[in-house]
């Protein structure tokens, strides 16, 4: 969303704030108004979606919340790139603060660049300059890798977690959870020292492109009640058909992702082969990352990644075998063939996320 808090089509009733906000006292767009709230974001977004269910009980309703924490005070200008004179702080609310200050915390330990070449080491050498020339950087970078930084974030999911509760509640109390979908999800994973990573959320590495996923499903006569864990391969764009058929609103053929209903229903698993990913460089928040355009194709079993910026580069992994993505595959010989299988597998997933044909 960038620095425009401006409404986005479809919605009766919208609240938001420019850029990343402010965790307290935020000043917040809301229906066209803006002003400063008192309070904890995570509490006032909560008190907001209260508000609206009790206002919209009467009839079918969506109800979307994407909370600020875990984000640190932190702001971006208009082109996109970080602000350094603005100090990152990870803050959780009041009533949460210290709550974990005595607890342990496993971090991974952090490696530079090789002399190898791939777009990752490229990326890490560059920032590595950047650390060692500028201390603002230095400060940027690490504060999203410290023990005190993960503490701090998992009190500020504190609040996270009561927001869903007193939402659950809410529904609870008006007679309407049992007719409601619900589903908790996150729109990206994060590097604590993995691959030499912290704050570069958007590399195609499993910490990052990995979500939680849970959902709730409405009550049904026969539904079985009990919870359940399906090992199944799941895409974002799977959550928009998922939402319309238990709204029994058709899905439009145009629409991208397939629907999960079978799924949670205990039916059949989406004829889902793999996931295609991918990302666009066209924000730049930190300069190392200039260049990591990238398609990536994930089954069960391997990923591909096809660096777009460089010709024939790319990163294979054997996901079973290799969890951390440690040895690249793509140059053995041994793998060739599956390299290639997968090459043509990512072709056509390109071509049909732009609705082209793949025989073309």
């Amino acid at each position: 969303m960038g620095n425009d808090p401006s409404p986005r089509p479809g919605y009766d009733y919208w609240v938001s704030y420019a850029g990343h906000g402010k965790l307290i006292n935020p000043e917040l767009y809301e229906q066209g108004e803006t002003r400063v709230v008192n309070g904890y974001m995570t509490d006032i977004l909560t008190q907001r979606a209260v508000r609206f269910i009790h206002d919209s009980a009467s009839q079918p309703f969506f109800l979307y919340i994407g909370h600020k924490a875990v984000h640190p005070e932190a702001s971006q200008r208009n082109d996109g790139s970080a602000d350094l004179s603005v100090k990152r702080e990870f803050i959780p609310a009041k009533r949460h603060q210290g709550k974990y200050k005595n607890a342990e915390v496993n971090t991974v330990e952090r490696y530079i660049a090789t002399q190898d070449f791939s777009p990752l080491n490229e990326s890490l050498a560059i920032r590595h300059m950047l650390e060692k020339s500028d201390e603002r950087w230095y400060r940027w970078i690490n504060s999203g890798f410290s023990e005190d930084t993960i503490r701090a974030r998992a009190e500020m999911m504190l609040s996270v977690d009561e927001s869903l509760g007193e939402i659950v509640k809410t529904l609870q109390n008006m007679d309407l959870l049992d007719n409601t979908l619900i589903i908790f999800t996150s729109d990206n994973g994060y590097f604590y020292g993995e691959h030499g990573l912290t704050i570069e959320r958007r590399y195609p590495y499993e910490e990052a492109i990995k979500v939680p996923l849970i959902i709730r499903k409405p009550k049904t006569e026969n539904a079985q009640t009990s919870s359940t864990i399906a090992d199944t391969l799941v895409a974002s764009i799977d959550l928009a058909p998922t939402i319309l058929e238990y709204a029994n609103i058709d899905i439009p053929v145009s629409m991208q992702g397939q629907s999960l209903h079978s799924v949670l229903e205990g039916g059949d698993k989406p004829a889902r082969e793999a996931v295609f990913i991918e990302h666009f460089a066209h924000e730049n928040p930190f300069i190392w990352t200039a260049n990591i355009d990238y398609k990536a194709l994930i089954s069960q079993q391997y990923k591909l990644i096809k660096w777009n910026r460089y010709d024939n580069e790319y990163e294979m992994y054997n996901l079973e075998e290799d969890p951390g993505e440690i040895n690249n595959l793509a140059d053995e010989d041994v793998y060739k063939n599956r390299l290639t299988e997968l090459l043509d597998q990512l072709r056509t997933e390109t071509l049909n996320a732009l609705g082209l044909p793949s025989g073309s």
